[in-house]
């Protein structure tokens, strides 16, 4: 048996790092789609169709098993992905920026009302038993 092992090791290498590179395949893609949903109508639609194109290659080549082509692909669609997240967050930062914040007490008159009807008092407790 320890012989089969190490007999196929190499084997085992070879398909644990396939294995790995399908499932980070997976979860880029997913990713991907993920964010691009977020972000459905923003930004470049010439940026928008190169990503879903490079989501779609990496999905086929995930579905082989060359390592080197699915670790390629996964590099390309991060190459292209991470520049268009980036300006996305800095133009919602910008919109968010440009808004202002609205002012606590304008929002709710009510707020600097005083309750009235509130009284300030000390009490003791009596013991009935007694």
């Amino acid at each position: 048996m320890r012989k089969d092992a190490e007999a196929n090791a190499e084997q085992d290498k070879k398909q644990k790092e396939l294995v790995d590179a399908k499932n980070n395949a997976d979860s880029l893609a997913y990713q991907a789609e993920k964010t691009m949903n977020d972000f459905e109508g923003k930004g470049d639609a010439s940026e928008v169709e190169n990503i879903k194109k490079a989501v779609e290659d990496l999905k086929t080549a995930a579905a082989g098993d060359n390592v080197q082509d699915i670790q390629a692909k996964s590099e390309a669609l991060t190459k292209i992905l991470h520049p268009y997240v980036e300006k996305m967050y800095q133009q919602q930062a910008a919109q968010s920026a440009a808004q202002p914040e609205p002012n606590p007490e304008e929002t709710n008159p009510e707020a600097d009302k005083t309750d009235d009807d509130v009284v300030d008092a000390e009490y003791t407790e009596v013991d009935k038993d007694k």
